[in-house]
């Protein structure tokens, strides 16, 4: 009995543990920016993906944390992508918080992926892809929200300054 009693608890352990670990890789604290053709980025490192070479720009931070900021650097016609955690599970998503200057960049797309996870619950990320235009700088607000919850202020923002050559 006492055997059966400890393997239990050895399974169970076993099992929160992997389940902090994917919360961790998925959850709240992975932000991140990758601009294919950009000069650089604050904190960013040079990363390789696939045959396209950029600046990768990672915040790693707290789950509370209510404000994100980064400021990238890209070429004209080149795009970018800002990927931000979310957990669409709880009704939140990003939206813009201001309107685009278009004639800086523009709205590719917006996706939300979902982890690689049976886990109820387990948060995700959200990818924004945008195309730089012409040449300047420029801001990206983006605000966390629930869509039906009007006059509520935003529970995370992110702002990210976008320098075009």
């Amino acid at each position: 009995m006492r055997l059966l009693l400890a393997l239990m608890l050895f399974v169970l352990a076993g099992f929160i543990a992997a389940s902090g670990c994917i919360a961790a890789a998925y959850g709240e604290g992975a932000n991140s920016v990758y601009a294919a053709g950009s000069r650089q980025a604050d904190m960013g490192t040079t990363e390789t993906v696939g045959n396209k070479a950029g600046i990768l720009v990672s915040n790693q931070e707290s789950s509370d944390k209510e404000n994100t900021s980064g400021r990238l650097e890209v070429t004209a016609g080149h795009e970018f992508s800002i990927t931000l955690a979310s957990n669409a599970t709880t009704g939140y998503h990003w939206e813009l918080a201001s309107p685009l200057d278009e004639a800086m960049v523009r709205l590719v797309t917006s996706e939300y992926k979902t982890p690689e996870t049976r886990l109820v619950g387990v948060g995700g990320q959200e990818i924004w892809t945008f195309r730089a235009i012409g040449q300047g700088h420029t801001l990206i607000n983006l605000k966390y929200v629930r869509p039906w919850e009007k006059d509520v202020a935003p529970v995370k923002t992110a702002s990210y300054t976008v320098i075009v050559h």
